[in-house]
């Protein structure tokens, strides 16, 4: 028996940069498109808080509104009012997930979206974000001076982890390359939470940022029907983008970056501080979570066709070949998984079948370095399998969720089947030749 250690903890998504990982649930794939500036802290933070401030970005960029041509100050004046003059910025905005749902029997694709929704008061350094998918609450997170908090637990930036050496290194956290945090509690400032420089303008001296010359007016056109009016906008790394803004109400509808999907901006006010929700994240249980990090120790021990039906009742399979793929290894998985935040003091554990359709390498392992098709299968949705797959966005019967044309999830029969590829074959290709493994149920 051999056994792997497939560790998210060790993921450089774990650190301060946006995720990519093509199959990601792609959401901060999506985002990282939009060149919107990455934030700099110096913390360890789960993947989905790479998405903290997001909206906030997108408001910053919104707002970079520049005085034009001499006697256009109406322009940026009937703007700034369209959003008002309230001490907090709040902000909801649609992007794509890299995700869609496929009915297997039609093929019809619809992509999921993610909401993101953002309270941002730049006085006081705080920050509230929340995340949504098909109206599903998946993530929360608040940042303030005191430090970050969310609905999986605390932000492990360093000063957290100096505070709390003996929690950090159980979490396997570390803000140093050898990964020792000692046992020693320590106090060591803590920066205070990002502000945007263009968002903080705003706020605290918007006047004055229009007088930098940040943004050109380069037509007009529609977006959805309506008419628009079109800034250009500098943006990170020698990029562009624009934005359009509703040419009666000049409120800001689409971002369209130089690079990357549309921007769908929802709604863009500020409000009271009164009226502002800066409240404490709710814990959500781990199967609700957007993403999580996670640490999933695997024992795998090679099976015969003839052993899946007792191990996995109800495994499916793509017969002994497919597309010219030979069925080459057969694997039942012990999985034993351990969470960042939240967890309890027992791992959960699972038991899954996967098979891979390809070559192998000399040694008997499956290469992935050419054409392949794996399945991996569980009676459980397995983090090693369906990571950040939450329950409640886990797709109904007869459909995929799939991510990209490589990879892709779906629930049959009661058993949760993810695959992945490499080739010619998509994943509604893979998902209408799956069968019940003979002797199964």
């Amino acid at each position: 028996m051999k056994t792997t250690d497939l560790s998210a903890f060790a993921d450089a998504e774990l650190v301060e940069q946006f995720a990519t990982e093509p199959d990601l649930l792609a959401i901060a794939d999506a985002i990282s498109a939009t060149q919107l500036a990455p934030r700099s802290r110096g913390r360890l933070l789960l993947p989905r808080l790479l998405l903290t401030g997001t909206a906030v970005a997108v408001a910053a960029t919104l707002l970079l509104l520049a005085p034009w041509q001499r006697g256009g100050h109406p322009f940026v004046e009937r703007a700034l009012a369209a959003v008002g003059n309230g001490p907090v910025l709040h902000t909801v905005v649609r992007v794509p997930s890299g995700r869609s749902l496929i009915d297997v029997e039609t093929g019809q694709e619809v992509p999921q979206l993610i909401t993101i929704e953002t309270w941002y008061d730049g006085a006081r350094e705080l920050e509230h974000t929340f995340f949504r998918t098909g109206g599903q609450l998946t993530g929360e997170d608040l940042l303030t001076p005191e430090g970050g908090f969310t609905s999986a637990g605390p932000v492990y930036d360093c000063a957290w982890i100096a505070a709390h050496p003996v929690e950090a290194t159980k979490a396997r956290v570390s803000c140093n390359e050898d990964g020792r945090n000692g046992t020693a509690p320590r106090t060591i400032p803590r920066p205070p939470p990002p502000i945007n420089p263009a968002l903080a303008g705003f706020i605290d001296g918007y006047r004055e940022a229009l007088a930098k010359g940040t943004a050109r007016r380069v037509g007009e056109g529609t977006v959805g029907g309506r008419p628009v009016v079109w800034l250009e906008l500098d943006a990170e790394g020698g990029q562009t983008e624009r934005v359009a803004l509703d040419k009666e109400t000049l409120r800001p509808l689409l971002i369209r970056p130089q690079s990357g999907d549309d921007i769908e901006v929802l709604s863009i006010e500020t409000v009271a501080r009164a009226a502002a929700d800066f409240s404490r994240p709710r814990p959500l249980p781990k199967d609700e979570r957007e993403s999580s990090g996670f640490k999933v120790d695997i024992g795998s021990t090679e099976l015969k066709a003839t052993e899946v039906a007792s191990t996995l009742p109800g495994a499916l399979w793509l017969g002994s070949a497919f597309r010219g793929l030979e069925l080459v290894r057969i694997e039942r998985q012990t999985l034993a998984t351990t969470y960042a935040a939240n967890a309890g003091p027992e791992p959960t554990s699972g038991t899954g079948v996967t098979f891979f359709y390809g070559e192998t390498k000399p040694n008997g392992d499956p290469d992935f370095s050419g054409e392949y098709v794996q399945l991996m299968e569980s009676s459980q949705p397995q983090p090693a399998y369906w990571a950040r797959v939450p329950a409640a966005l886990v797709p109904p019967e007869g459909r995929i969720l799939a991510l990209g044309d490589s990879s892709g999830f779906l629930l049959r029969h009661g058993v949760y089947v993810a695959f992945q590829s490499a080739g010619s074959s998509s994943v509604l290709e893979i998902a209408r030749a799956l069968a019940s493994v003979p002797g199964g149920s």
